[in-house]
C-alpha cells in the first residue's frame, strides 16, 4: 500500500482581519474595508505540506489437526512528512522573529517494522469447552525528527547568530516487546470467563545529531508495565 499528498493551509488568521467579523480590537489599516481577508485566504501562502507513505505486509494461517490454529503477520512501513506552520507569534527560541516571521518546518522520517505471532488451541475439560491463546508481538521504529524555522520554506538554520541551527535535530529508536496469553472458558451456553494476561515493555533511545541545535536532548529510557484481566459474560 502506498499513498502520498500535498496541502496548503490558512493557518492563523486574526478576527479583526476577516471580512464581516470582527473580535473588538481595532482593524488594521492594512486590512480595512476592501481590503479584508477572507476566512479561507492566509496571511502566509507558504503553510501547508506533505507526505508520503509506503507499506508492506503479509500474513500466515494454517489450521493443524483441528485444534492448533497459528497465525503470523509482519510488516515495514516507510513515512515521511513535512509540515510547515506559522502561528504569527514570535516563540522564546525566536528572539528575530519579526525580522524572519514566525514560520516553523517540521520534519518526521520513520521506519517501522514489526511481526505478531500468536497460537490457539481448542480444548475441552469434561464438558467444558477451554481456548487457550498465547501470543509475541515485537515492533521497532526508526524516526529522524526535525525542527527549523524557515521563511517562506526557506531553512534559515546559521542565517545569523541568534540561528545558529535547527531548533531540533534528533534521531529516535522505539523497541516494543509484548507477551500475553488468554483463557477462554465456556462452562455453560449463556456463560463466558475470559481471563488473561499481557506484559509490555518499551524502550526508547534519543540522539541529538545537530551540535548547533537548539535543544539538544539525548538519553535512553525503558519501562514495563503489566496488564492483566478478567471478565464474565452472560448472553440472555
Amino acid at each position: 500500500m502506498a499513498y502520498g499528498g500535498s496541502w496548503n493551509a490558512s493557518g492563523v488568521l486574526p478576527t479583526r482581519a476577516v471580512c464581516g467579523e470582527a473580535d473588538g480590537t481595532p482593524t488594521p489599516a492594512a486590512y480595512a474595508g476592501s481590503h479584508c481577508i477572507s476566512r479561507w485566504n492566509s496571511l502566509d501562502p507558504s503553510q501547508g505540506g506533505g507526505s508520503q507513505r509506503l507499506m508492506v505486509a503479509t500474513t500466515y494461517r494454517r489450521q493443524i489437526a483441528e485444534r492448533w490454529d497459528p497465525r503470523a503477520t509482519a510488516f515495514t512501513l516507510h513515512s515521511n512528512l513535512q509540515l510547515f506552520t506559522n502561528d504569527g507569534i514570535t516563540a522564546p527560541f525566536q528572539a528575530d522573529g519579526i525580522l524572519y516571521g514566525s514560520e516553523i518546518e517540521q520534519d518526521d522520517t520513520r521506519t517501522e517494522t514489526g511481526a505478531t505471532v500468536r497460537l490457539s488451541h481448542r480444548g475441552a475439560i469434561g464438558s467444558i469447552a477451554v481456548q487457550s491463546t498465547f501470543g509475541l508481538q515485537l515492533r521497532d521504529d526508526d524516526i529522524e525528527a526535525q525542527l527549523h524555522r524557515t521563511q517562506a520554506r526557506r531553512q534559515l538554520d546559521g542565517v545569523d547568530a541568534n540561528i545558529p541551527g535547527p531548533i531540533v535535530d534528533d534521531t529516535v529508536n522505539e523497541t516494543e516487546l509484548a507477551a500475553w496469553f488468554e483463557e477462554n472458558v465456556r462452562p455453560l451456553k449463556w456463560l463466558r470467563f475470559v481471563i488473561g494476561a499481557r506484559e509490555d515493555r518499551i524502550d526508547v533511545a534519543v540522539n541529538s545529531e545537530s551540535q548547533t541545535a537548539v535543544n539538544q536532548a539525548s538519553g535512553v529510557r525503558g519501562a514495563a508495565q503489566l496488564s492483566p484481566k478478567a471478565t464474565a459474560m452472560r448472553r440472555g
